[in-house]
């Protein structure tokens, strides 16, 4: 089964979606990493369907996940600080995704369009919080069809 799946009656809470200002607030900001997300948590962002993730292992929970636009580029996305989900808005770049809440940025390529059939792909993640911040992550990309 999958490492999110759960029966109705004892499916986890889901975090409230908060601004990245909320998000932050009594973080210590220099050890902050993102957190692994489930399904449920990547729908209350994204909605069902579509969505591409980035996770640190190939057998991990991700911790970014986007909705793709019809050329792979990200339209919005969500990633979890802090204990709370905040949802990312796209910037417009050329072979990477973009995605940011004012201080938090997510990039994530050079991503070369939309990974094919659910594969796994090794990628470069930088995510950033203002100038207190700046750290990379090598891991796994791939887009799938519903969480």
């Amino acid at each position: 089964a999958a490492d999110d799946a759960t029966d109705a009656i004892h499916a986890p809470e889901v975090p409230r979606i908060a601004s990245a200002e909320e998000a932050l607030a009594g973080a210590h900001v220099p050890t902050l990493d993102p957190a692994t997300m489930n399904g449920a948590e990547i729908r209350a962002v994204l909605g069902a369907g579509e969505h591409c993730e980035f996770r640190y292992t190939s057998a991990g929970k991700p911790v970014l996940a986007f909705a793709p636009g019809r050329d792979g580029s990200a339209t919005k996305g969500v990633v979890k600080l802090n204990g709370h989900l905040v949802a990312l808005q796209a910037a417009s770049t050329t072979d990477e995704v973009v995605l940011s809440a004012e201080p938090i940025r997510m990039t994530l390529g050079p991503a070369g369009g939309q990974p094919a059939d659910g594969q796994l792909h090794e990628v470069n993640s930088v995510f950033q919080v203002g100038d207190a911040l700046k750290v990379g992550y090598r891991g796994y990309y791939r887009c799938v069809d519903k969480p």
